[in-house]
């Protein structure tokens, strides 16, 4: 799951064309993962997509920094194994991801 991580606090969204930028560079990352691995993650508002959390490091980044892109990932896993992945996950996790990471650079440097 890739979401965009402003706002994780309350369900509120980014201004634009600031929310519209993340959804962008989101959507080329999922695009990205879909292909290297046939996997579908989702992407949105951390608190929507996913639940509500304080303190996060993405919404602190967006606000204090004015950066943009402050996105944060989730990685795969509905719920079987949480944050420990089996080891013959981690390798196809790391390759995803990966491609996720070139397709999102290359999405801000063209933008």
């Amino acid at each position: 799951m890739l979401y965009v991580d402003p706002w994780s606090y309350d369900y509120v969204i980014p201004p634009e064309p600031d929310y519209s930028n993340q959804r962008a560079l989101n959507k080329s990352a999922i695009a990205a993962i879909k292909a290297s691995s046939g996997l579908t993650y989702r992407e949105g508002p951390g608190a929507s997509t996913i639940y509500p959390a304080s303190g996060d490091i993405g919404d602190y980044i967006y606000a204090e920094t004015k950066c943009t892109y402050s996105t944060c990932v989730e990685l795969r896993d509905t719920g079987r194994y949480g944050f420990l992945l089996p080891p013959d996950q981690i390798i196809p996790t790391g390759k995803e991801i990966w491609a996720a990471v070139q397709s999102m650079a290359n999405y801000i440097l063209s933008h």
